[in-house]
């Protein structure tokens, strides 16, 4: 819908609505890329962006239907009362929302007649450039904001908490992923491979999964950029590098704004305008 009032009303604020752009960063970049697969967005957006978000696949209807149902009995609701949703208090919906145990888009092959990038890209949106990108440090704050001990992790302790603190790595054997990055970055402290192992096994592996399913579209189709946002922050010392999110004031050029994260120097300016 928001898509349909730029089309139809960007044109009065000097946009061009054959020339729209769309991006979005965390869960705003796997709005993006499931957009890519909805018939109904098809032609509305014409670029795509995203940014520490991706979205492989959709949750299925029996699933989507568990986490609704879990949403609505928060708010002591029952099924045949639900248009009382339209009249309650934001702030008690949002409180409500942290009882599933997702919400996000659904398969329901109405809307979303497929999983966004699985089996493969969506040929619906072979013709439009994509730009896909994460941070070094995406775990840093996502995980690391809520447990300070992981800064002063062990090679004793590392593992236990990898085992407990990651929930995108699956059924991966972490003695293996911690033998690997030792291998591979021998000047890694424990800590640094707890972030770098949960970050690769985060957005990272959806990334690479949709550069690549885009790669093997038919001749023709629009190319697609990867980049990684490698600056760190010096908040705190530097103890949270690049960050989940850092590259957004960088993004909106509006690194001086927030010199507590970026420190506001000469080459977080360079940096702003780069981006």
């Amino acid at each position: 819908l928001a898509l349909k009032w730029v089309r139809d009303n960007i044109a009065e604020f000097g946009g061009n609505p054959g020339n729209v752009t769309i991006f979005g960063q965390s869960g705003g970049g796997a709005k993006c890329a499931t957009l890519m697969a909805m018939p109904e967005a098809h032609g509305l957006f014409h670029r795509v962006i995203t940014q520490s978000g991706q979205q492989i696949t959709a949750s299925r209807i029996v699933t989507a239907t568990k986490n609704a149902l879990d949403f609505v009995s928060a708010l002591q609701l029952s099924r045949d009362r639900v248009s009382l949703l339209k009249t309650m208090p934001m702030d008690q919906l949002v409180k409500a929302s942290r009882a599933p145990a997702y919400l996000g888009p659904d398969k329901d092959e109405r809307s979303l007649p497929r999983d966004p990038f699985d089996p493969d890209a969506p040929p619906l949106s072979a013709s439009i450039p994509m730009i896909l990108g994460n941070t070094l440090d995406e775990t840093r704050t996502l995980i690391g904001r809520g447990d300070a001990s992981l800064f002063e992790l062990t090679w004793d302790t590392l593992q236990p908490k990898l085992e407990a603190n990651s929930p995108f790595m699956g059924n991966l054997d972490r003695g293996k992923v911690i033998s690997e990055y030792r291998r591979m970055y021998p000047h890694y402290t424990a800590s640094d491979v707890f972030f770098a192992a949960t970050t690769a096994s985060r957005s990272w592996r959806g990334q690479v999964i949709e550069a690549d399913r885009r790669a093997v579209q038919p001749r023709g189709a629009a190319p697609t950029w990867v980049f990684q946002f490698n600056w760190r922050s010096p908040a705190d010392g530097g103890k949270w590098g690049a960050y989940h999110g850092l590259d957004v004031p960088f993004v909106f050029d509006n690194a001086v704004l927030v010199p507590e994260k970026t420190g506001a120097g000469d080459d977080a300016r360079r940096l702003a305008a780069q981006m």
